[in-house]
């Protein structure tokens, strides 16, 4: 947008037993509708332009993975800056991370950085939960490649971020884990829409 809006139409009242309304002229009815219609121009620029600042209104939450681990658990090793998985172990992996999203926000995508090497099957889980546990949590997104962002598989109306109703986590599993396989995590992203609404 380049500019504020300032009306540039004014009405000069007609004057009763005066003015003699008429179509044409310097102050006939048509001059004064094509002035209105210019102003209604001149608003819809402005609206239209604010419309698609809006429209365009993305923001991204980057996040340090912190894993809260299964009880009797093990395998993650918590670092300042991300997450490790230790060495020596064939066992699979599971950890949880709450997450405190903008209400109202909808999430777009969703990108694990960090590096995978020697086998195993990662997966990395947004999901949404009823907030008194009256039904089971829904998957939203799942990145399985570090390094690489996933979109939502599905429409969902809890991609709309909804905390009144429901709670946000990101569930991090590995699979078929070798004795060599090497994880390391250093960030989850999630890119939003904001809603101004």
């Amino acid at each position: 947008m380049s500019d504020t809006y300032r009306p540039e139409f004014t009405h000069t009242d007609w004057l009763d037993h005066v003015d003699r309304v008429q179509a044409g002229g310097d102050r006939g009815l048509n001059v004064r509708f094509h002035d209105v219609e210019a102003e209604f121009d001149r608003v819809a620029k402005h609206v239209n332009a604010l419309h698609k600042a809006v429209e365009a209104g993305e923001s991204f939450l980057t996040l340090v993975p912190v894993l809260a681990t299964p009880s009797g658990s093990q395998g993650w090793k918590q670092e300042i800056d991300g997450v490790t998985r230790e060495s020596n172990l064939h066992e699979d992996l599971q950890g949880v991370m709450n997450l405190a999203l903008p209400n109202g926000s909808e999430v777009k995508s969703l990108l694990v950085t960090g590096t995978h090497q020697g086998g195993g099957s990662l997966s990395v889980t947004l999901r949404a939960r009823d907030i008194r546990d009256t039904s089971d949590a829904e998957n939203l997104i799942t990145v399985t490649e570090v390094n690489e962002p996933a979109e939502p598989q599905s429409e969902s109306e809890l991609l709309v971020v909804s905390n009144d109703t429901h709670r946000y986590y990101v569930v991090v599993g590995i699979t078929s884990a070798l004795q060599q396989t090497a994880i390391r995590l250093s960030c989850i992203q999630l890119r939003l829409r904001r809603s101004f609404l």
